[in-house]
């Protein structure tokens, strides 16, 4: 896979999983079966992951040089 094929299917994932969250009522979603997450915590796993990640995506190119090597 390149780059653009990798980003097409981490987007899609993504709308995937949000448009499941969002079909979930209440309860479905603070369910929790045998002390897993639930759908929320998921959700909160996830956004706290990727916000770095987008943000160290958008840096120019230098900036992760620098500071990485």
């Amino acid at each position: 896979m390149n780059k653009q094929q990798i980003a097409k299917k981490l987007i899609e994932n993504h709308h995937g999983f949000a448009e499941y969250i969002l079909s979930l009522n209440e309860s479905e979603f603070m369910f929790s079966t045998n002390a897993k997450w639930t759908g929320g915590q998921q959700l909160d796993h996830i956004l706290r992951g990727v916000s770095p990640v987008k943000m160290a995506l958008t840096l120019p190119k230098f900036v992760p040089k620098l500071l990485f090597g």
